[in-house]
């Protein structure tokens, strides 16, 4: 265990930066209705407060400060981004209004749940919430409109649909990709179907918000009798060129990959957009010339977008290769083309939790150390012997200094509660183990503290381990017995998960999961159920398909030979027109 996975960052889980985010600016945008003055803004005769529209940004370029670093992105560009995702929000609200979106109680609380599993203890949670501002009755209200912002969502897109013909056409098109290989389409169809529908969804959404924000209609009052700051944050078209319109919005989303490349210059950064949209606006040139479609009321980047594959898939049909071109790309990658060796399998991987017995034995370790400590040991030479961080052991289990809220729970209460100079008369324990901690210096104002640490891990005893093997035989016999499914039994039991079927899996993957199991796996008969304990895991596992390695033919994979040749030869060709 590293040192770092018990010190805990300082900025929340990401998918809790996005939560924090997205709801003040629903906050932003309902609680901007009222009548306080003066206000930032009106977008369709509504008020937007601006002390709200201050916090959005805020938390927004906080958000991004806290994954990015201080000063990589321009804050003004930001405050650009965030203000139109202000009113994006604004929109979609004003959208569940009319619809009368509404959502349930139970549907707040499961989502309040959620977020609150994500963190480990009940104290790192409520250091979250006093971080980030939250109770929890503004954290269920701000969840809330989140939710209804969803459904409005759900509802723009609600009529949109993907056919089957669509479907079997994206099959055939995409057939030899790795996704794909060696799966028939009635074997993809369902999850096809539900990556094609979200990827449709999408667009419609998109386009939706564009035409929205075209018609939005935004009044900026005078603030204190100057012109009002947030007026220089709307939307606004900055390069037009073969029809298309490009906004001060569209520059900030192309510009984060060269700024995150180490371009500061934004005059530099200007160029190399204007120089990426020409050479998309040339391919969509050459499509609109090949007599190329595509869906005229998509969103500006969506059309775009679209014109460049449907551009690709002309060149596909109309790539011709000779016979010659494909045996001399078949030699030349014949390796790619043999038949890999697989195993299919239905597996289960068990847990094996320490018991109470392990746990004694790792604190009375740790105890143990304890005591040679306070006796007058080194307690730098001890962490260096015994302390299983790898991280700090090396150092003396010497940790630096750290603010509350950078630790576990009980580990940053000991060490706050310590005296300086001292070691915690007591170990401590926590998920990672028992820690004995030294305190070698405190803040004055006893807002950090440095401190060492000595790490005794809990072991899975043996005992432990012959348990854990005899419920997977014991769960292994009722399915031979048709009293339990490998499905059910992988929803009950299994760590990996629900799924229980894997297919195609090849040696080094098994390899990857347990060596152990690998040679298991092997060695196995097609159907039969078996059980093996390893080194610290137990699987329940049966084989039930294998394909032997073989060596390809030309004249037996020449169709994917033509798909590959034909791809490669319209990247290429793709590619010239980038540059």
């Amino acid at each position: 265990m590293a040192l770092r996975k018990m010190k805990k960052s300082m900025k929340p889980l990401v998918i809790l930066i996005a939560i924090a985010f997205i709801l003040t600016i629903v906050a932003a945008g309902i609680m901007g209705l009222g009548n306080k003055t003066p206000y930032a803004f009106k977008l369709n005769g509504k008020k937007v407060e601006i002390q709200e529209v201050d916090k959005a940004l805020k938390r927004g370029i906080d958000s991004v400060t806290q994954q990015v670093g201080q000063g990589v992105l321009d804050e003004q560009e930001l405050k650009v981004l965030f203000f139109d995702q202000v009113i994006e929000i604004q929109l979609l609200l004003q959208e569940a209004n009319e619809l009368k979106v509404k959502v349930s109680d139970a549907d707040v609380n499961a989502e309040y749940e959620k977020i609150k599993v994500q963190f480990q203890t009940k104290e790192e949670f409520e250091t979250w919430q006093q971080r980030t501002g939250y109770t929890k009755m503004t954290l269920t209200e701000d969840i809330k409109k989140q939710l209804i912002i969803e459904k409005a969502k759900e509802a723009i897109s609600k009529d949109t649909k993907v056919s089957d013909d669509e479907l079997k056409s994206y099959y055939e098109e995409n057939k030899y990709n790795t996704y794909f290989a060696g799966k028939t389409f009635d074997s993809v169809k369902e999850e096809l179907k539900k990556t094609l529908l979200q990827a449709k969804e999408g667009k419609v959404y998109r386009a939706w918000k564009e035409k929205k924000m075209a018609e939005a209609k935004l009044d900026f009052p005078k603030i204190n009798k100057a012109e009002n700051p947030y007026k220089a944050l709307q939307r606004k078209v900055v390069y037009e060129k073969e029809g298309f319109k490009f906004t001060n919005v569209d520059f900030v989303n192309r510009g984060f990959s060269f700024t995150m490349q180490g371009v500061k210059d934004k005059a530099t950064v200007d160029k190399m957009i204007k120089e990426n949209i020409d050479k998309e606006l040339k391919i969509v040139a050459k499509a609109k010339a090949a007599n190329v479609k595509v869906d005229e009321t998509l969103a500006q980047e969506d059309k775009m977008s679209s014109y460049v594959e449907e551009y690709q898939k002309y060149l596909i049909k109309t790539t011709k290769v000779s016979e010659e071109d494909l045996q001399k790309y078949f030699a030349e990658n014949t390796a790619k083309y043999d038949t890999a060796e697989t195993f299919d399998l239905q597996m289960i991987q068990l847990e094996i939790k320490a018991s109470p017995a392990d746990e004694a034995e790792a604190k009375t370790q740790a105890e143990k150390i304890l005591k040679e400590v306070q006796g007058g040991a080194n307690f730098e030479e001890l962490a260096a012997k015994y302390s299983e961080d790898g991280g700090s052991a090396s150092q003396g289990g010497a940790l630096g200094w750290f603010k509350k809220g950078q630790m576990v729970a009980p580990f940053e209460e000991a060490a706050f509660a310590g005296e300086k100079g001292k070691v915690v008369p007591k170990v401590v324990k926590t998920d990672f183990g028992y820690h004995i901690i030294k305190v070698i210096d405190k803040k004055a104002d006893g807002s950090e503290v440095d401190a060492s640490h000595i790490l005794i891990q809990t072991k899975i005893g043996e005992a432990t381990k012959i348990a854990a093997a005899k419920k997977a035989q014991d769960l292994a016999d009722k399915i031979v017995k048709n009293e339990l499914t490998f499905e059910k039994a992988a929803k009950e039991n299994s760590v990996l998960g629900e799924k229980s079927e894997y297919k195609g899996l090849k040696k080094e993957q098994l390899s990857g999961i347990d060596t152990i199991l690998e040679k298991g796996i092997e060695t196995a008969e097609l159907n039969k159920v078996n059980t093996v304990l390893t080194t610290d895991k137990v699987f329940i596992y049966k084989k039930t398909g294998y394909v032997p390695y073989k060596q390809a033919v030309f004249t037996e994979v020449k169709d994917r030979v033509n798909y590959d040749l034909v791809r490669t030869k319209v990247m290429e060709e793709m590619q010239k027109l980038y540059q």
